[in-house]
C-alpha cells in the first residue's frame, strides 16, 4: 500500500501541485494555518521585471494563504515593465499589493519608503528577483507563535543559491552551518559565531525598527547595508531571542547574467570607501555607543565583511588600481580604526568565510602587533616515491624559525620559499614552505609559540606519523556515488580499458583547438618515442579533429567515457593549459582515488604578469618555462609563486623547435596583429568554460580603438609602400567576433579556433602589432620587430586577471611602447624601413637561451626523472 502511495504522490500530486504552484495559487489539499500576526513584505524594485512573476508566484502560493500579509512594492524608479508586471498581480489578487512609486533613489531610500507604509507586527524585506518556499511563511508563523513566549525579536531563515543558468539549487552559503538544527534560539546579544548578514531572508519587529527609528543607510554601498541595518537592529533589543530556522527556505537567485550588485561589487569605488566608513565604522560607533564593550555578534561580523578587502589589498591590487592616492588611504586608515574596535581574541578564534589562517596571522600582525597563541604548520604534499613532505607555516616574521625534527633530530629543509605578503605597502604577514623527507619516526615542529599541525583539515598536536600522513593523501573509494559516477569507475576500470591507457600519457591544449605545445611534443612522442603510450584530448566538434585524426594522432574525445579513463589510468597530463576544467576535469570527491596522474603545465607562452594566485591555486608538478627571467620571476626567494626548483624547470616551450626551423625558411612578408582578451568583456558559458564576449562589446573602447587601426588610410599606405600584407588574429576568446572590427578587404582576418596552427603566420611574420600578449615572446624567439600599443595602459590591470609582473614593457620590451594609434604607426613605419632602435634586437636576441631544436628532448629527459 505504502508504495501505491508513493507512485500516486510523485506521479500524480507533486506534478499536480508544481502545476498548481506554478501559477501562483494554493494547492487546496495542502493548507496551512493563516498567518496569527501580520507580516509586511517590503519589495524594492528596480528594473527586475523579468522577475517578478515567479517572484508574486512564490508568494501567492504560500500554504498559509495571504490572509494577514501585506505586501508594500516601492518601485525606484524602474524604466522598463516593472510596473506593468506589479499592475497585473495588483488586479490578480486585490488588497494584497500596496504600490508605490519614486524617482530613482536607491535601494536603502526604497525600503524606508516601505518602512513608513507598512502595518505589520512584523517585517521582511525579500528581494524580487528571489523566490520563497511555498511553506516559508508556514514556519515563520511557526515561529512567531512560539516565539510569544521568549520575546523573539528576528527569524532567521534558511538561504539556498539558485542557480538561474542550470536551474540547479545549492546549499552552498558559507554560513550554511547556522542552521544544522531545525531551529536554534539564542539570545540576541550572545549569538556568536550565527551572524545574519542579509535582510531579505529575515523577519523583525516592526515596532523595534520604528519606535528606534531605524533606516536603512543609503550611503552604506555597494554591501553591508543589510548587516549594518540587522546589527543597530539586535543592540536595541539586547535581551530578546533570536531563531535561526532551517525549515522556512529562501531561494536566492545567483542571475545568468551576473548583473547583480553582489557580482559587481569590487568595481565599484564605494566598495572601498562608503562601506567601510558609513558600513563598519558606523556599526562600531553606534555599538560603542551603547556599551563600554562591543558585542562578539557585531565582531564577528565586521571580521566577515573585512575579509575580501583584506584579501584584494593584498592579493588583487590591480582590482584597485582606478582608486585614487585618496580613496586608497582612505580605505588604508578606515580598515586601521575598524580593527582597533576588534578585540585580538576574535581574530584569533575566528574562522568563518574566507578568513584563514594567513589572514588571522596578518590582521593580527599588522592592526594588532599581536601573534596567534599558536602556529599552525600545514602538511600540504606528500611524495611517497621520494619519501618527501611538504610542509608550510606562517608567521609575523621574515625568517623561517620553525624547528622541525624527526624521530628527534632536526630535519633538512630542502626546496624552501618564503613570500611576503604586503597590503599598502605594508608588512602583512610571511609564508613559508620547504619540503622534508620522511619515511618513519614522528615528525614533530617547534617555535616561540605553540604549533599544531593541520593534516586533510584535522588539527593533531603532539607529532605526526609517517602512517597518518600516508593515511590522508592516500584517498579511500568513496562510499557514495552517483550513477554516472560508478559507470565511469567500472569503465575506467574494466581490463579492456586498462590495457589501452595503462601508463599512458595524456595531452591536450584546449578543450577545442589543438596547434600549441602539446599538439609540438605529441609529435615528437610519436615520432621518437615509440614506447611512450601517448593520447591527445579534443573535443570532436573541434575543426582540428580531422586533422589530426587524418595524421594519425590517437584522438579522445574530450569529457568523454575514454577521456576519464585515460586519465584515470595515466601517468602524466601535459597540456598548454591550466585552467582547472582541463587540468581536473574529473577531479571530484567521487574520483580523487583515481585521478593520480601528476599534471605537467606546458604553458600557451611566457609568463609576463604576476600570475602567482591562479598558479598556486593549480601547483602543477612540471612547470615549463623559457627564458632566465620568467624562471627567476617564478622561483625566485620573495616572489608570489609558491612554485619552486622542484617544480619549475628552464627548457624552452615544444612549439619553438618547428617554428626555429620554419622562422628560417620563411618570407617576412606579414606585419601581423594580435592583440589580447580583457576580461571585463567576457563572461564564462558552458562545461568547457568557453568566454562569450558581453552585450556592448563592439561599442566598447577596446574595439573602437583596434577597428580604427586596422582601418588606418595610413596603416594601407605603409602596407603598400613595403609591400607587405596585414593579418588581424583576435584573442582566441574574441575570435568568434572579428565582424565587430570592420576589417576592409584588404586585410586578412584570422579566426585562431580555426587556424590548424598560427606558427606558419609568425614564421612570415616581418613586424608584430600588439598590446600586452606573450605572442611577442614568439615574435622576439624569431628576432622580428615588435609594436607595443597601450592605449588602455591605466586601466588594463584593474580589469584583468593580471597583477603587473617582472616584465616591463618600457624597460624590457622588444619593441617601442605607443600610447596612440598615431605613435604605433610611426613606430611601424620606422620597423618597416629598417631604422628600429638597436636596443630592441638585443634584448630580443638576449632573453632566450635556447634556440637550438632541443626543447622537446629536453622536456622528455625531465619526465624520465619523475
Amino acid at each position: 500500500m505504502n508504495a501505491i502511495y508513493s507512485f500516486l504522490d510523485r506521479y500524480l500530486a507533486a506534478p499536480l501541485e508544481k502545476r498548481i504552484r506554478s501559477g501562483g495559487m494554493r494547492v487546496p489539499w495542502m493548507k496551512k494555518p493563516g498567518l496569527v500576526q501580520k507580516v509586511s513584505l517590503v519589495v524594492p524594485c528596480y528594473n527586475v521585471g523579468k522577475y517578478v512573476d515567479d517572484f508574486f508566484k512564490s508568494i501567492t502560493s504560500q500554504s498559509t494563504g495571504t490572509e494577514n500579509l501585506e505586501i508594500v512594492v516601492v518601485d525606484d524608479g524602474s524604466t522598463d515593465n516593472t510596473a506593468q508586471r506589479v499592475e497585473y498581480w495588483i488586479r490578480r489578487h486585490p488588497g494584497l499589493i500596496r504600490y508605490h512609486k519614486q524617482a530613482n533613489a536607491g535601494s536603502a531610500a526604497a525600503r524606508n519608503a516601505g518602512v513608513s507604509l507598512a502595518t505589520g507586527e512584523w517585517i521582511s524585506f525579500p528581494d524580487p528577483d528571489d523566490l520563497l518556499h511555498w511553506h516559508y511563511l508556514h514556519h515563520v508563523n511557526r515561529m512567531i507563535k512560539k516565539g510569544s513566549s521568549r520575546r523573539l525579536a528576528m527569524i532567521c531563515c534558511n538561504l539556498l543559491v539558485f542557480l538561474e543558468k542550470t536551474g540547479v539549487t545549492k546549499n552552498s552559503h558559507a554560513l550554511k552551518y547556522r542552521f544544522q538544527k531545525p531551529e536554534t534560539w539564542l539570545n540576541a546579544n550572545s549569538m556568536g559565531d550565527h551572524i545574519q548578514l542579509s535582510v531579505a531572508h529575515a523577519v523583525f519587529r516592526r515596532n523595534v525598527v520604528s519606535d528606534n527609528d531605524l533606516s536603512f543607510d543609503g550611503r552604506i554601498k555597494p554591501r553591508f547595508e543589510d548587516a549594518n541595518f540587522i546589527n543597530r537592529y539586535l543592540l536595541r533589543c539586547p535581551d530578546a531571542t533570536v531563531v535561526f530556522l532551517r525549515s522556512a527556505i529562501y531561494y536566492y537567485r545567483k542571475r545568468q547574467d551576473q548583473t547583480s550588485q553582489m557580482d559587481n561589487a569590487h568595481g565599484r569605488r564605494e566598495f572601498y570607501t562608503n562601506q567601510p566608513i558609513y558600513g563598519w565604522l558606523g556599526l562600531l560607533y553606534d555599538a560603542a555607543e551603547r556599551g563600554a564593550t562591543i558585542p562578539r555578534f557585531v565582531q564577528r561580523t565586521i571580521l566577515y565583511d573585512t575579509t575580501g578587502h583584506i584579501r584584494i589589498a593584498m592579493s588583487k591590487p590591480h582590482l584597485m588600481a582606478f582608486l585614487s592616492d585618496e580613496d586608497r588611504g582612505a580605505l588604508r586608515a578606515s580598515l586601521y580604526e575598524t580593527f582597533s574596535f576588534i578585540d585580538p581574541a576574535n581574530i584569533k578564534d575566528f574562522g568563518l568565510s574566507s578568513f584563514h589562517e594567513e589572514i588571522r596571522v596578518g590582521a593580527l600582525n599588522l592592526f594588532k602587533k599581536a601573534t596567534p597563541d599558536r602556529t599552525m604548520v600545514y602538511i600540504k604534499e606528500f611524495d611517497a616515491s621520494a619519501g618527501m613532505v611538504k610542509l608550510l607555516y606562517f608567521s609575523e616574521r621574515p625568517a623561517d624559525d620553525l624547528i622541525v625534527t624527526v624521530g628527534g633530530k632536526i630535519c633538512e629543509k630542502l626546496f624552501t620559499k618564503s613570500i611576503k605578503a604586503e597590503i599598502f605597502g605594508e608588512e602583512f604577514y610571511h609564508e613559508h614552505s620547504f619540503w622534508i623527507r620522511f619515511s618513519s619516526g614522528k615528525l614533530n615542529a617547534s617555535r616561540h609559540i605553540a604549533t599544531e599541525f593541520r593534516l586533510a583539515g584535522r588539527s593533531i598536536q603532539g607529532g605526526v606519523s609517517i602512517n597518518d600522513i600516508i593515511c590522508a593523501f592516500s584517498p579511500a573509494i568513496p562510499h557514495q556515488m552517483s550513477t554516472r559516477g560508478r559507470a565511469n569507475r567500472t569503465y575506467a576500470l574494466a581490463p579492456s580499458a586498462v590495457s589501452k591507457f595503462e601508463d599512458c600519457w595524456v595531452l591536450m591544449d584546449r578543450a577545442d583547438k589543438a596547434g600549441d605545445n602539446a599538439e609540438a611534443f605529441y609529435r615528437y612522442l610519436r615520432d621518437t618515442q615509440k614506447a611512450v603510450r601517448a593520447v591527445f584530448v579534443l573535443s570532436r566538434s573541434s575543426s582540428d579533429w580531422q586533422r589530426l585524426s587524418d595524421d594519425g594522432f590517437n584522438l579522445v574525445d574530450f569529457m568523454s567515457r575514454d577521456h576519464f579513463a585515460a586519465l584515470a589510468n595515466s601517468k602524466f597530463l601535459l597540456s598548454s593549459h591550466g585552467d582547472r576544467f582541463i587540468a581536473r576535469p574529473f577531479d571530484g570527491a567521487q574520483y580523487s582515488d583515481l585521478m593520480t596522474y601528476k599534471f605537467v603545465f606546458l604553458q600557451h607562452g611566457v609568463i609576463v604578469h604576476d600570475q602567482s594566485e591562479w598558479f598556486n591555486d593549480m601547483m602543477p608538478r612540471i612547470l615549463v618555462t623559457s627564458t632566465p627571467q620568467e624562471f627567476n620571476s617564478v622561483v625566485g626567494e620573495g616572489s608570489g609563486y609558491r612554485l619552486t626548483r622542484r617544480e619549475v624547470r628552464l627548457i624552452g616551450l615544444p612549439r619553438h623547435d618547428q617554428l626555429h626551423s620554419a622562422g628560417a625558411a620563411a618570407e617576412k612578408d606579414t606585419i601581423f596583429i594580435m592583440p589580447t582578451w580583457r576580461q571585463n568583456l567576457t563572461h564564462v558559458e558552458g562545461i568547457e568554460n568557453k568566454r562569450k564576449v558581453i552585450p556592448g562589446f563592439a561599442e566598447s573602447e577596446y574595439v573602437r580603438r583596434w577597428r580604427a587601426f586596422v582601418n588606418s588610410e595610413r596603416l594601407r599606405n605603409l602596407c603598400q609602400a613595403h609591400g607587405k600584407s596585414v593579418v588581424f588574429c583576435p584573442h582566441p576568446n574574441f575570435a568568434d567576433d572579428i565582424e565587430a572590427f570592420n576589417l576592409p578587404s584588404w586585410i586578412e582576418g584570422l579566426n585562431a579556433l580555426q587556424a590548424a596552427s598560427l606558427q606558419p603566420y609568425f614564421a612570415r611574420t616581418d613586424v608584430l602589432v600588439t598590446d600586452y600578449s606573450s605572442v611577442a615572446f614568439d615574435l622576439a624567439f624569431l628576432n622580428r620587430p615588435v609594436i607595443y600599443y597601450q592605449f588602455d595602459r591605466e586601466t588594463f590591470y584593474a580589469g584583468h586577471i593580471y597583477k603587473t609582473g617582472y616584465f616591463d614593457f618600457e624597460r624590457d620590451g622588444f619593441g617601442p611602447l605607443s600610447l596612440e594609434e598615431g605613435d604605433a604607426l610611426e613606430s611601424l613605419e620606422a620597423a618597416l624601413r629598417g631604422n628600429e632602435d638597436p636596443r630592441f634586437a638585443q634584448r630580443r636576441q638576449d632573453t632566450f637561451p635556447f634556440r637550438d631544436g632541443l626543447c622537446r628532448e629536453r622536456l622528455h629527459k625531465e619526465l624520465q626523472y619523475l
